[in-house]
């Protein structure tokens, strides 16, 4: 029975994609996106209901892609996200958000969250270790796996908005990563002892300056994804990413990608891109081996929680 259901939601889906494709009038922009969600959730496992004639080639979901505004499609995502969210504070009602809220700072000031992705797994002690010298006492440490479920959750807003984030919800869903919750420093604290304050203090006084001011606004969580993170990029010296995170990656070859590092591109995805137009191997490696995940806002943080920590889990971090 289950099955014969699925199957009749694939042909209604496959209609729905005919219109979709052929212009019909009368199908919105929020309709567009509410399919092409779907279509893509299910492409995946369409095979094992339809025909292979009847499933969705790459050239069809890129003819749907033109008809779909990207900022639509994010926002339908993130809108969905919430709905699932508040789906399970049906069950578990507002008293969990409460408990994230005594337990981390009504504005993140008394907990932080810092996440190491798979690719990086190994290396996450040492995360904990540079944490440890720069005073941030961590309380927690646990691996979570990403399914389906979190992975809305954590990065619903990421799906559309960016194109090529669909390879890195596959990086996340490939093996564990490592959750860590640390003690909280005031924002005035971060803003004098955090390494790349200091670098920046040493070596251009201006820019430490306008930084200063910009941050003195800003909440705890922002202000140590800003100082501690690092851009994927062209990482800050002092940040988890310049000091831990991007000499493993060269060591294991990601700049030529070779060695160990080809195991990280089965597919030939980083070199397929080179040949695309892409400068280099590392830019386009680093932006989706982006090895750590920090939430840089109040807001992102409650929802990181509320997706990777038990109650249990909290309440025993509030008492800590």
């Amino acid at each position: 029975m289950v099955v014969k259901n699925r199957v009749k939601q694939g042909s209604l889906l496959i209609r729905r994609y005919k219109q979709l494709v052929a212009g019909k009038k009368g199908i919105n922009a929020r309709q567009t996106a509410r399919t092409q969600a779907v279509l893509e959730n299910l492409n995946a496992n369409l095979k094992k209901l339809r025909t292979p004639s009847e499933t969705f080639s790459q050239m069809d979901m890129q003819e749907l892609r033109k008809k779909v505004d990207s900022r639509t499609l994010a926002k339908f995502r993130f809108e969905t996200a919430r709905k699932i969210r508040h789906q399970f504070a049906r069950v578990f009602p507002k008293a969990k958000f409460s408990l994230i809220s005594q337990t981390f700072g009504k504005s993140g000031e008394r907990l932080g969250l810092v996440m190491v992705k798979p690719e990086m797994f190994a290396y996450a002690n040492q995360v904990r270790k540079y944490l440890n010298t720069l005073g941030f006492e961590v309380l927690l440490v646990k691996n979570t796996t990403f399914d389906k479920r979190t992975l809305q959750l954590v990065y619903g807003k990421e799906f559309g908005a960016y194109p090529e984030f669909p390879i890195q919800a596959a990086n996340l869903i490939s093996g564990p990563s490592k959750l860590m919750v640390f003690k909280q420093k005031p924002v005035s604290e971060l803003l004098h002892s955090t390494p790349f304050i200091k670098y920046l203090e040493r070596h251009d006084p201006k820019a430490h300056t306008e930084l200063i001011v910009k941050l003195k606004k800003e909440t705890p969580p922002a202000v140590f994804d800003k100082l501690m993170k690092g851009a994927w990029q062209e990482p800050q010296p002092g940040t988890i990413r310049k000091e831990v995170f991007y000499p493993k990656l060269n060591e294991l070859g990601v700049k030529n990608m070779t060695g160990l590092a080809q195991l990280l591109d089965p597919y030939g995805y980083f070199r397929q891109r080179i040949k695309q137009g892409a400068k280099t191997v590392p830019d386009v490696a680093y932006y989706q081996l982006t090895s750590i995940h920090c939430p840089s806002t109040v807001k992102e943080l409650f929802n990181d929680v509320d997706a990777l920590l038990t109650k249990n889990e909290l309440n025993r971090l509030k008492k800590a």
